[in-house]
């Protein structure tokens, strides 16, 4: 925590940390037990998306034929959809959905 003066909430909250630091610290050292941090390797949430759902990394949008006014609606669309899959808690779903609107503004951008 960082401020200029420490509240009667802050020190609440700050002694109650310490309470229970110490209780995990002798519960530690009556069970041997070390603490040791977590080290995992950091990933790009679309590779493991696009892992889980089969489909290779370097998809393109064929717009071919396609008025950017449609590719607008389509916009709209995924979006509605994104939002939706959100709610919904499907964030997979959701990050799929955000990169196929962000290959869709690439497009328009062109």
């Amino acid at each position: 925590m960082y401020a200029d003066r420490i509240t009667d909430s802050m020190r609440r909250a700050i002694d109650e940390t310490d309470r229970r630091r110490k209780i995990q610290h002798a519960y530690n050292e009556r069970h041997g037990v070390e603490p040791k941090g977590i080290f995992k390797d950091v990933k790009d949430i679309t590779e493991r998306v696009r892992e889980i759902a089969g489909k290779s990394t370097d998809t393109k949008l064929d717009s071919e034929g396609i008025s950017n006014e449609d590719l607008y609606i389509l916009l709209e669309d995924l979006k509605t959809q994104m939002e939706q899959a959100a709610k919904e808690l499907e964030f997979e779903k959701a990050a799929m959905l955000r990169d196929q609107m962000s290959d869709i503004r690439k497009v328009i951008a062109e």
